[in-house]
């Protein structure tokens, strides 16, 4: 595990139309913990960045939680377009659907899962540097050298 964990973020900013929940990727044996903690974030979609591997999805399948992993993307690197694209479609389907929050997460939650949230940020109108700025306040170590220079 990094030595950056740190609870779930949630990222509420008046610009965007629904919220976010950064967190870790789940230990296998804290899957029912996650899913309640999901359950109280009103979190129907889970944005699972890291291997698909990481746990079983069945387990918060059982739970109302829906898993995507068509978004994976190499830890500490970039999206593809493809993976962009889903994800603003999840974000757009989620708003229109009255959805509140998306839960996203990779392995410590301080690179792709920030990545993806700064995405949505920036789709909504906020600056890139704020963006970034807004989730480090929240999520300490977030966002790498080479995610920055992308966004």
């Amino acid at each position: 595990r990094s030595r950056y964990m740190q609870a779930a973020t949630r990222i509420s900013h008046p610009a965007l139309p629904i919220d976010f929940l950064i967190t870790d990727c789940p230990a296998p044996a804290a899957l029912s913990a996650y899913a309640d903690q999901l359950d109280g974030a009103d979190c129907a979609d889970v944005v699972r960045l890291c291997e698909p591997t990481a746990y079983d999805a069945g387990a918060l399948g059982a739970r109302g939680c829906t898993v995507h992993d068509e978004m994976a993307f190499e830890d500490g690197g970039v999206p593809l377009p493809f993976q962009v694209t889903a994800w603003r479609q999840l974000c757009q389907q989620d708003e229109l659907a009255g959805m509140t929050t998306i839960a996203v997460h990779c392995y410590s939650g301080i690179g792709r899962a920030p990545l993806m949230v700064a995405v949505a940020l920036i789709d909504a109108g906020v600056a890139v540097d704020e963006a970034v700025d807004y989730i480090r306040k929240a999520r300490r170590g977030a966002i790498n050298r080479k995610q920055l220079a992308w966004l």
